[in-house]
């Protein structure tokens, strides 16, 4: 994380404020490295870390391939489009490159223009500390 953090600064970039690990594959990481993370924020499969205080919120993705990924994957949306709703907390939309040529590509185009109000981390972590 750290040498991810110090790759934008090396080449002239805005250091960001949130860590989106490869396919969420944080490894083993203690609460005290998230802490001292320069990072506001920091992504799991289950929800996010906020200065280090953990959020769980849903998630729903797309990337399916294969016929077996498009009804776990199907499941899983259902449920995390649900959970969002009951636990009034927005819904976080994970998008790889091929989502748009895969099995539900008309499901992502349809949350997508859905009346949803989406946000971007940053500003979603901006609303929450704007008071």
């Amino acid at each position: 994380m750290k040498n991810c953090s110090n790759w934008f600064i090396e080449n002239d970039f805005e250091k960001p404020i949130t860590y989106i690990p490869p396919a969420w594959a944080l490894g083993n990481i203690s609460q005290r490295d998230i802490s001292e993370s320069s990072y506001k924020i920091i992504e799991t499969l289950s929800g996010i870390y906020i200065d280090g205080k953990f959020e769980r919120m849903p998630l729903v993705g797309y990337e399916t391939d294969n016929f077996f990924r498009v009804i776990c994957v199907t499941i899983i949306n259902h449920f995390s489009e649900n959970m969002s709703f009951l636990m009034d907390k927005p819904l976080r939309i994970s998008i790889h490159p091929f989502d748009l040529s895969y099995l539900l590509s008309k499901n992502l185009k349809k949350i997508l223009q859905s009346e949803r109000k989406f946000y971007s981390y940053k500003d979603y972590y901006q609303s929450l500390n704007s008071f």
